[in-house]
Order: C-alpha cells, then structure tokens, then sequence
C-alpha cells in the first residue's frame, strides 16, 4: 500500500474509536455508540486514495460486526474497492502498540463487574505477531503462561503484567505503526468473534 489517507474502524474493542490519517494529519474520534459512527464517517472525505482499514475482532460482537458491515456496505456502494480494504485484529493493535512478543490475553468478561483477572474469560493469542492462532481461555487455563500480557478494559491492580485498551487506544503511534506495516494488515473481512456469548 502506497496510500497516504486512512480510515481506521475500530469497533471491536472499547472505547470506539475512528482514526483518520490524511498524510501527517492525525484525527481520532471516541464514538460512544453506533448512531455516533455513522455520523462521524459521513464528515470523513473517502476518496480513491483512501485505504479503509477495519478491526474485525475479537472483541465486541456488535463492534464487529457494524464495522465489517459498514466496510461492505461502502464497497457495495461503490464508494471505494476492493483494493482499498484492509483489515487488522485486536491482537494486531496490542502487539503494535506494544511490541510484546509473547503470548496477550485479552480480558472479555465479566465487562467491568469484577475488577480482577481471576475468574474471568477472554481471547488468548500465542507468542509471535505470524501466530493466527486465537481462542476463547479462562484466566485459569492460561495464567501461568511465561512472558503474557493481560489487557483489558477496565483498570485492575494485579501484580500480572497488565494494560487497559485506552492505554493503546488513545495513542497515535499505535495507529501510525499499524499502517506502517503492511505484513500486519490482511485483506479479509471474516469476523473474529470465537466465543460463545456472555452478557454480564
């Protein structure tokens, strides 16, 4: 890619975020909702040189959802091709940020209600940014694993290595290095969502 304007949705993960680059230009806007999306996206100039770039989980079922829907629907409309999509997973954005190399678990539930690592759920990458290999652990199957990076949502006092998703979210270097490496970005639209569904 050789693209200078991109579009990022992030949805998957929280909070919302719509990252714009137009060559050094840097926007980020916090979508508290969807209607909020949608009315951030139609101020943003999409043009051929624009390249969308989406995050297609894990995370937020209905993140991923409206994301890779709305990625659709603008390449179904005509409002940019195929070879203008992109798209990077959360693990993606946390290994960018980051620059951890081993394995990342991304805490998923219970969503804020408990404050601690312990009893909780999420997505669990193995070591190495070339690994694919993404699954829905316990804390308990994966806590005594060498070199891992907890993240999630909320803040927790833990004496495990660990980081919130606004920690990496509200930085401009995460994005700028996402587009940076191409080997990172993927060309598919296919949902990561792993889980079975938790309401909590």
């Amino acid at each position: 890619m050789h693209s200078t304007n991109y579009v990022i949705i992030q949805l998957a993960l929280r909070h919302m975020k719509l990252v714009h680059f137009a060559g050094t230009t840097f926007s980020s806007t916090t979508v508290q909702d969807f209607g909020e999306f949608f009315a951030a996206m139609t101020k943003l100039p999409i043009t051929p040189e624009t390249t969308v770039i989406v995050n297609r989980g894990p995370g937020s079922y209905s993140g991923i959802r409206t994301g890779i829907s709305y990625m659709c629907g603008l390449l179904h409309g005509g409002m940019i091709t195929s070879s203008q999509i992109r798209s990077c997973t959360s693990f993606d954005l946390v290994r960018t940020a980051t620059n951890h190399k081993g394995a990342i678990y991304l805490k998923a539930w219970p969503r804020l209600a408990s404050g601690k690592l312990e009893g909780s759920k999420g997505y669990w990458s193995a070591a190495s940014q070339n690994n694919q290999e993404f699954l829905y652990k316990t804390w308990a199957e994966i806590s005594n694993m060498p070199d891992l990076l907890s993240i999630g949502e909320e803040s927790i006092k833990t004496k495990y290595e660990y980081r919130t998703f606004a920690d990496i979210l509200e930085d401009p270097v995460t994005f700028r290095e996402l587009v940076d490496s191409e080997s990172v970005l993927s060309t598919s639209l296919e949902p990561l969502y792993i889980n079975p569904v938790h309401i909590s």
